[in-house]
């Protein structure tokens, strides 16, 4: 038991010191552009001087509190009194360089112009920019921005790999919906190129509704991403324009296809063939472009509202990776279907970190494997009448691809037997779970998304098309004492569901009762 306290006490540590790193990142980006501030002529005085004085008011905080969690780490000592005192500390410190980095987003960019002129006569409507926009490039954000560009090359930089980044290019979206959308109409642009596009059935619903609707005017052929095999039956018969898969499910079975071994075989059967990837649910633990080949064009997106912000769902934001060539065109789409994102966004951004983002995602997978583990013996010791997917439990399809990875997915999902499945029952567990996690005063959050400090339960694809509705739990970065109690509270809340199912057949009522019983009129479904 011993080893688990000096565990979490490390941990914690570990989580104080990224802190410490992120506020000490943005301390230095507001000095910098306090700095930058000071200098342009082009902005009027008081409004320059104003800037600046509240831009190095920021860097001031961050910098007392990089010395507040320096201090914590050096002083503090193994025990339990200390694991209390530093988990308080990762809470109030993480709340405090989000509501910081806000500041931030909206400081650096203060006397910045959404449409800032290209020249002037006396008076300049461009800010610390002036001299640098260029007519019909970024004289108009909703296009294109520096910030934005800044980001992009930070993040090919830094969160991706590939044999040469020369002919690659990033491009930030508003969301990651945005980025589906915007190479989906690139795909429907392309009208001369013949064949259907596969889309494995683990493709995320709201993109296969989409689909399904004809934005990327193809004939839509669903595969099963678990079934290598059978794909490379169907682009033998169908002979594809593209296939869309996702590198990591969102859906009840938390599909983890072997797109490595994919791409090779893709490669030699789709010869000029369009790959899309979407890379939400591995982000930086998966790497397609280390295998792209020159007979596959590939697309990969990714919504940076989940992991890439490291907990701290400040904006909304999408990314995309593709060859220089496509770029070029998506650039023009993005400028024409408004998917840009802000200035003020895309400076809600934390900068690109690949070790904390890898440390990060380590201890997601640890803590989601052990709920489901946890769950898992619990429903097969018990008998109870539901299914836990996670690909590190070992009857999941994909336990013998997943096992050897760094990363095999922050959430699992808990699916109820067909003889009990309805929106009540599902809503119920949620409820359930809530209930035991504030009994046991375990934190725990019932809201949408992922890549969350807190462990999130959320009722998925509620009312989507094309999509099983399926009761997720995604795993935060809590320390080793910590996701022991999330499994007993998850344990318990689905004892107790079934517990409750089970009276009410003996009473001969057709379904629990429950606060959230109503069918949800619309889809809320992340």
């Amino acid at each position: 038991m011993e080893s688990v306290w000096l565990t979490a006490f490390d941990e914690l540590i570990s989580d104080l010191r990224d802190l410490c790193s992120l506020a000490s990142a943005l301390g230095r980006s507001a000095s910098a552009r306090a700095e930058e501030v000071s200098d342009a002529t082009a902005i009027p005085v008081a409004t320059r001087r104003e800037q600046a004085t509240l831009l190095e008011d920021l860097r001031v905080r961050l910098d007392g509190q990089v010395r507040c969690l320096q201090k914590l780490c050096r002083d503090m000592r193994p025990g339990r009194t200390a694991l209390t005192e530093l988990q308080e500390a990762k809470e109030q410190h993480a709340f405090l360089l989000r509501s910081r980095l806000a500041l931030w987003g909206g400081l650096g960019v203060a006397s910045d112009w959404n449409s800032p002129s290209i020249d002037h006569s006396m008076i300049s409507n461009a800010g610390r920019e002036a001299g640098s926009i260029s007519q019909f490039v970024d004289d108009y954000k909703r296009d294109r921005h520096a910030p934005a560009a800044a980001y992009e090359r930070s993040w090919l930089s830094e969160y991706v790999d590939a044999p040469s980044k020369d002919g690659l290019r990033a491009l930030v979206t508003s969301c990651g919906m945005s980025a589906f959308v915007t190479v989906a109409h690139l795909l429907r642009l392309e009208n001369h190129v013949s064949g259907p596009l596969l889309i494995g059935r683990g493709t995320y619903h709201e993109c296969r509704d989409l689909l399904r609707s004809g934005i990327a005017d193809r004939e839509i052929i669903e595969v099963d991403e678990r079934d290598p095999d059978g794909i490379m039956s169907a682009v033998r018969s169908h002979s594809p324009s593209g296939i869309y898969l996702d590198s990591l499910g969102n859906n009840p079975e938390m599909t983890f296809p072997d797109l490595e071994g994919l791409l090779h075989r893709l490669a030699g059967a789709m010869d000029g063939g369009t790959v899309v990837i979407d890379n939400t649910g591995r982000s930086v633990t998966f790497q397609p472009w280390q295998r792209a080949s020159p007979r596959l064009r590939m697309i990969v997106f990714e919504s940076v509202t989940k992991y890439a912000q490291l907990g701290l769902d400040r904006t909304p934001a999408g990314v995309i990776v593709c060859s220089s060539a496509d770029g070029t065109i998506l650039d023009g789409l993005r400028e024409h279907l408004g998917t840009n994102i802000t200035d003020t966004g895309v400076g809600q951004l934390l900068p690109p970190d690949r070790a904390l983002m890898e440390r990060r995602l380590g201890r997601i997978d640890r803590n989601a494997a052990v709920i489901a583990a946890a769950l898992w013996i619990h429903v097969e010791q018990a008998g109870l009448p539901l299914v836990v997917h996670h690909p590190s439990i070992s009857d999941h399809p994909a336990y013998g691809t997943a096992k050897a990875l760094r990363f095999r997915g922050g959430s699992l999902s808990i699916e109820l037997a067909p003889t009990i499945d309805d929106h009540r029952a599902r809503a119920r567990l949620v409820e359930l779970i809530i209930e035991g996690a504030r009994a046991r005063k375990a934190p725990l959050v019932h809201g949408t998304s992922f890549g969350f400090d807190i462990t999130r339960v959320y009722l998925t694809a509620a009312h989507a098309e094309s999509g099983t509705p399926f009761v997720r739990i995604s795993a935060g970065t809590e320390h080793a004492l910590q996701v022991v109690v999330l499994g007993r509270v998850l344990r318990g809340a689905i004892s107790r569901l079934c517990a409750e199912l089970r009276a009410s057949r003996t009473r001969g009522s057709c379904s629990i009762r429950s606060a959230s019983h109503r069918e949800p009129a619309t889809a809320r479904p992340r």
